[in-house]
């Protein structure tokens, strides 16, 4: 195979019948489809019977989980290189320079909304772990460049890399594992690219209108902080410490990517993801707060380099 028939798509589904359709039809016939899916109850199943598509049943359930047992399978079966997509999304371009896959970990497509404006095209982390797409529903502008974090939403991943850096962390159920997995590549040296020559179109229901998403997002974050933000971060969040260990990374390794990701965290929100009413409360009630917590960190972080 030469590098552009050497890449497939995998997809994670769980009750997926009323998307799938869409997003094979976007999906150009000359290239292998690969399902994993989370028990679902609906009609997915007999969906992809009828199309033939190679598909295994994720027991342990998780996006995460789904995503490792499908690139193990996808490696197996002799492909470098996998789109990974949401089953809830569809493809709208797909033109690459396929030298990206060499180079970069991970290759992202521009995420668009259903009404082709931004829905992440590149994410920042704020004081608080927070992370959210800082262009979100703005228009957009074609700017392809390398990143700090990905969106699970839709990635292109170097399978041998993949295999290199490690697994997706199965302890996130459900949000933060492509930020965990985004860390992991940045402190194993691996890079990350935002392509705007493919495009995908996100069907996505904004995750804080649902407070059962909101209790999954926060746990997320608090797995997140325990493992890559120092003890004072953590405790300076009001956010406990696990007691037990959930793939914790070395204490050297918690260091450097705290002193790293600190001077990139903006201060609050700045996104239309969060309710601008939202948004203007909690900046305004924890702006000042805001301030001392990253002047006290910046000079910890400052002290501990020294």
């Amino acid at each position: 195979m030469n590098t552009g028939e050497n890449i497939c798509f995998l997809i994670i589904t769980y009750e997926a019948e009323k998307h799938l359709e869409k997003l094979f039809n976007s999906i150009d016939k000359k290239y292998k489809i690969f399902v994993v899916d989370n028990g679902s109850n609906d009609n997915t199943i007999n969906i992809l019977e009828s199309k033939n598509i190679n598909y295994v049943i994720n027991k342990k359930n998780g996006y995460a989980a789904g995503i490792n047992i499908g690139l193990r399978i996808i490696k197996n079966s002799g492909y470098n290189y996998a789109f990974v997509l949401n089953q809830d999304t569809e493809i709208l371009e797909f033109n690459i320079d396929y030298s990206l896959f060499e180079k970069y970990v991970i290759v992202q497509p521009l995420v668009l909304n259903e009404d082709l404006t931004v829905g992440v095209d590149e994410l920042k982390m704020n004081i608080y772990g927070f992370v959210f797409p800082y262009r979100y529903k703005k228009n957009v502008i074609n700017d392809s460049k390398e990143l700090i974090f990905f969106s699970g939403a839709g990635f292109i991943i170097n399978v041998n890399n993949y295999l290199s850096i490690g697994d997706f962390d199965e302890n996130y159920f459900m949000y933060y594992e492509d930020i965990d997995y985004a860390v992991k590549c940045l402190l194993s040296g691996g890079k990350i690219f935002l392509t705007n020559d493919i495009k995908i179109i996100h069907f996505y229901k904004n995750s804080v209108s649902s407070l059962k998403k909101i209790k999954q997002l926060l746990n997320s974050r608090k797995i997140f902080i325990n493992k890559y933000l120092t003890d004072l971060w953590r405790k300076l969040l009001f956010v406990s410490k696990f007691k037990k260990n959930k793939n914790l990374i070395s204490q050297e390794d918690k260091l450097k990517f705290s002193k790293y990701i600190i001077k990139k965290t903006l201060m609050g929100f700045n996104t239309k993801q969060v309710p601008f009413s939202i948004m203007i409360f909690f900046n305004f009630f924890m702006f000042l707060y805001s301030i001392i917590l990253k002047t006290i960190l910046q000079k910890s972080l400052s002290t501990k380099e020294n």
